[in-house]
């Protein structure tokens, strides 16, 4: 059985959300197999290369917050879709001029 599919990530949208180290949010699709969902709340964070130390961005899956009161996602991604999803939203936000 050949356990491979193909996965495609599409940025919908990316508004500004200045508030703290936040910059915008992000909706994304991502079609696995030709099964789609959208997930909301995908955030670009301001964050520094840990190489370099240069200022940049990072992104991260939407959240919420546990009974317990910490903050978990709500979408846990392999690396396999992780990086791929982060390069293109944050390729659609510098389109947009939304990374300094």
């Amino acid at each position: 059985m050949d356990d491979r599919a193909v996965v495609e990530v599409t940025v919908l949208e990316a508004k500004p959300a200045r508030s703290g180290r936040l910059i915008a949010l992000a909706t994304v699709e991502i079609a696995v197999g030709g099964v789609a969902f959208v997930v909301h709340g995908v955030q670009v964070v301001e964050a520094h290369d840990p190489r370099t130390g240069r200022p940049g961005a990072a992104v991260f899956p939407p959240d919420h917050r546990a009974a317990d009161g910490k903050w978990h996602p709500i979408l846990e991604l392999p690396p396999e879709l992780e990086e791929p999803l982060g390069r293109a939203v944050l390729r659609h936000c510098a389109e947009l001029g939304l990374l300094g």
